[in-house]
């Protein structure tokens, strides 16, 4: 597991960020998932949390990331879990929509009358691989030709 000092950075990040939730809430994150942030995290590292300033804007992504994560897998209710990947779903078709409107690709089998300029320096050569039967008949044939 290789592990970046910004995943470190994050990690000191996400338990401060989990001291402040309420009780009911911590309890549904398991102790181990805690206690590997713990082992992992960045030990001279100490992230303060200012209530005044937008938490967007103290935190890292990566940390928004792993806060994300840990909300929809063990703090999320049910309905809220689903109204998530509804979004996610949603969020994703209209992305991908939108990728297949910017390829704007030709037909396949369009004809096309433009003469290309590729010289023929440029064509790959093609090698033709001839069994030796074959090889010997043109060679007796070659010598019958040349006299």
């Amino acid at each position: 597991m290789n592990i970046t000092k910004e995943d470190r950075l994050a990690y000191a990040q996400v338990l401060q960020i989990i001291r402040y939730l309420n009780e009911k809430e911590r309890e549904k994150i398991p102790n181990e998932v805690i206690n590997n942030y713990e082992k992992y995290k960045e030990p001279n590292y100490k992230f303060e949390y200012n209530s005044n300033i937008d938490l967007n804007e103290q935190i890292s992504e990566k940390t928004k990331v792993i806060i994300a994560d840990l909300f929809v897998r063990y703090v999320a209710s049910y309905e809220d879990r689903k109204e998530i990947y509804e979004r996610e779903k949603k969020q994703y078709i209209k992305e991908e929509l939108q990728k297949r409107a910017n390829l704007k690709l030709k037909p396949l089998f369009e004809d096309n009358n433009k003469q290309d300029s590729i010289t023929d320096k440029n064509l790959p050569v093609v090698v033709e691989k001839k069994s030796i039967f074959r090889k010997i008949i043109l060679k007796i044939k070659s010598l019958f030709i040349k006299n």
